[in-house]
């Protein structure tokens, strides 16, 4: 909310601070956002998973990227085109989606594209070990069997076997 000091004179000058009505207007600047590419989406459920994203948004155009803000309930979507965007934005207003009883709501970002930087500081370092299962097994493995495969593929930092319902292995690269 925003404050500003005003003065005024009722029989002598003081200072005086009043409280704008900012809030409201910029509500109505979010929703009368320039259109673009991107989409921001808001009241989603937690733990929400970008399958469940795009199975919502797919319909109506092509998506180039997304970045789910999972803490806070949001999302970032950027569509191919403006046109795409705008059609998904206009239907959803018409028709609030429900998503695991949450009303989702949408509308234009003030963002023209989704940037790799905001992306990467909300991903996750990738998972470098690797469960490795062995059906039908004919000949036994062994952890230089393993090592021969998988040297091929990077530095092997670990190998651990286990023989519970058939034959397994955890290879970290």
């Amino acid at each position: 909310m925003y404050m500003s000091q005003v003065q005024y004179d009722a029989g002598k000058r003081t200072g005086g601070y009043i409280q704008e009505e900012t809030q409201m207007d910029n509500k109505r600047a979010r929703r009368a956002a320039e259109p673009s590419k991107v989409v921001h989406v808001r009241n989603l459920p937690e733990g929400i998973t970008e399958y469940e994203l795009l199975e919502l948004v797919r319909p109506f155009g092509n998506v180039e990227k997304t970045l789910i803000l999972g803490t806070k309930g949001q999302a970032f979507v950027q569509m191919d085109s403006v046109a795409a965007s705008s059609n998904l934005i206009n239907t959803f207003t018409i028709s609030q989606p429900n998503l695991r009883g949450r009303h989702v709501g949408f509308q234009f970002s003030t963002r023209q594209e989704i940037s790799r930087e905001a992306s990467k500081r909300d991903e996750v370092a990738p998972n470098k070990i690797l469960l490795v299962s062995v059906a039908d097994m004919r000949a036994a493995v062994q952890i230089e069997h393993l090592e021969q495969v998988f040297s091929a593929h990077g530095l092997i930092e670990k190998i651990v076997i286990f023989e519970k319902n058939g034959f397994h292995a955890f290879v970290e690269m």
